[in-house]
């Protein structure tokens, strides 16, 4: 048997802090991922992201399991490690609903593989 709880407001044990809930629903990140690009693509772990296209060296399209409800959403990306001479990690490209790709290089533009990369989507699902 399904049930829903419904309420407007979060608040700790002592009553002291609260939050409106449409904060939480709506400041949540809808999408995230933890993959390594080294050698082959692997999600190592992830909310709402059905799998990973290798693109080359460095470059991967991540596709969202629920898409979003469109294209204006946004992506937070980070790496752990890097590449010789320092590391850019960017959207590479336009995004859709359902994907968006991510590029890392280093400073001079090259794409390389990190063993650890990060993306984290903030928005609405469709």
């Amino acid at each position: 048997m399904a049930s829903e709880l419904r309420v407007t407001t979060l608040a700790n044990n002592a009553g002291t802090e609260s939050v409106d809930t449409t904060y939480v629903i709506n400041g949540s990140a809808k999408c995230w991922a933890d993959y390594t690009t080294a050698a082959s693509f692997v999600l190592n772990a992830s909310l709402n992201v059905a799998s990973l296209t290798d693109e080359g060296a460095g470059d991967c399209t991540i596709n969202i399991a629920s898409d979003m409800s469109s294209a204006n959403y946004s992506v937070t990306s980070n790496v752990l490690g890097g590449l010789s001479g320092g590391t850019k990690i960017f959207q590479n490209g336009a995004k859709t609903a359902g994907t968006y790709k991510q590029i890392s290089t280093n400073s001079s533009g090259t794409a390389g593989d990190i063993a650890n990369s990060y993306a984290t989507n903030h928005g609405d699902i469709a």
